[in-house]
């Protein structure tokens, strides 16, 4: 009796542990929620990463495309500037071998062409090679902020030579008249609205004692000051000076709408 006990108990012992065994083995491994979470957490924050970086390619695409259309917007507009600069010229040479031919065939006409001489010089519209002075200004050797030179400057040192008696005054090689402006676009100085390189280079025609009378005038010892407490570099000589003529158009008369019809 003991022995089929025994088998017995063996038998049952047997099936429970193959039947324990098969279904440990085919418990499927329970994955926590929070790996979940963080795989799509993952997931999610790549595809933003992805959408962006393909929005920002196009954007950077389409703002070169429009920045090279500009360019070349640019560059067709200046070459028209020039050629009609180039006609500009041709038609002033013409208009004045006109005067030269007419205007002194008579006493009232050689009085017209001397008056004419006279204000075209006043306006800045006639070139002229002289005697004059050569003032340089530049910013402090790499730096910027207080070791800049201003457009304020360039004011500053223009208005002093025409108190001290300049007749003539050129920045870098751009003819001052009564209607020029100097003023500053960001980091840029502009002179009759045309962006200047350092250094800028101002050329004075006046009396022999031009260059004394700037250096004496309160101008000339703010520049001093400027050089010593903030290292902007400036230099004034005396040189034979080429002016050219003005490029800026001549100014028109408004007239009112009643004064037209």
């Amino acid at each position: 009796m003991s022995l089929l006990t025994t088998l017995f108990d063996d038998a049952v012992r047997s099936d429970y542990g193959t039947r324990t065994t098969s279904q440990h083995q085919a418990r499927p491994m329970r994955i926590p929620r929070s790996a979940v979470g963080l795989v799509l957490v993952v997931g999610l924050v790549g595809f933003i990463l992805a959408t962006a970086l393909v929005t920002v390619r196009a954007q950077q695409s389409t703002t070169s495309a429009q920045r090279q259309d500009l360019l070349d917007r640019i560059l067709v507009a200046e070459s028209e500037n020039a050629r009609i600069d180039t006609e500009i010229s041709a038609r002033e040479a013409e208009v004045s071998q006109l005067s030269s031919a007419v205007l002194p065939n008579s006493p009232e006409g050689r009085l017209l062409a001397d008056r004419l001489a006279s204000a075209q010089f006043a306006a800045g519209y006639t070139p002229i090679t002289a005697p004059g002075v050569v003032l340089s200004i530049a910013d402090k050797p790499g730096t910027g902020g207080l070791g800049r030179v201003l457009d304020r400057d360039l004011q500053g040192v223009t208005n002093s030579l025409w108190s001290v008696g300049a007749t003539a005054i050129a920045i870098n090689g751009i003819r001052m008249t009564s209607t020029t402006a100097i003023r500053s676009a960001g980091e840029a100085i502009l002179v009759d609205y045309r962006p200047l390189a350092m250094p800028y280079v101002i050329t004075a025609l006046g009396p022999d004692d031009l260059a004394s009378r700037f250096t004496d005038s309160p101008e000339g010892a703010t520049l001093r000051s400027l050089q010593q407490q903030y290292g902007i570099e400036w230099s004034l000589d005396t040189s034979q000076v080429h002016m050219p003529a003005s490029a800026a158009e001549l100014p028109h008369l408004a007239l009112s709408g009643q004064e037209t019809s």
